[in-house]
């Protein structure tokens, strides 16, 4: 086992919170009046609900070389499971520590008000993370898996992209998980 883990496996899960407005509730809005915003505001409440994301990477360490990390990426809706795996999507611990890495860098992106986006991507690039401010407690989370390598040993371009909202306070609970998890 990595003296780097407190554990073999773990997760991180960061989890979204979106609200999604019915199409119907689009169709009525193009054809009302934009005199009548009062109306449009109260029918927007009335028809939006909220669909809640989350993204899990299941980590693992690999036993025969403490340099990396195996990982599968699972994105959840409450209605489907996107899973995601490949012996070829990984973690860096040597020479630097990737989960370190994530977390400090993630954490400056949260602190610092001028940076309005910030990437993630492990030196093997099998997938990447970029977060986006809307504002100060709103973010996008978009999630790239390299397409080509789910499949075959060669990156390519070509990715499956999935999204998520997210806010703040989840993403300093995701911040804690890998604090948990690593020793800085």
């Amino acid at each position: 086992m990595n003296k780097n883990l407190p554990q073999s496996n773990f997760s991180l899960c960061l989890r979204g919170q979106e609200n999604i407005v019915s199409t119907e509730l689009l169709r009525k809005n193009n054809s009302v009046d934009r005199q009548n915003l009062g109306d449009q505001r109260e029918l927007k409440t009335e028809l939006t609900k909220s669909l809640s994301s989350s993204l899990i990477l299941n980590i693992q360490a690999l036993p025969e070389d403490s340099s990396w990390l195996s990982c599968s990426i699972l994105f959840e809706t409450p209605s489907k499971t996107y899973s995601f795996s490949s012996s070829n999507i990984v973690l860096a611990l040597k020479p630097i520590n990737e989960l370190k890495r994530l977390k400090l860098e993630l954490e400056n992106f949260l602190e610092l008000e001028n940076l309005k986006s910030y990437r993630f991507e492990p030196v093997e690039p099998s997938f990447e993370l970029n977060f986006e401010k809307i504002d100060f407690n709103e973010f996008k989370v978009l999630v790239w898996v390299d397409n080509a390598n789910l499949e075959f040993d060669f990156y390519s371009w070509d990715a499956i992209g999935m999204r998520l909202y997210s806010d703040r306070k989840l993403l300093e609970d995701f911040l804690t998980q890998l604090s948990l998890i690593i020793e800085i």
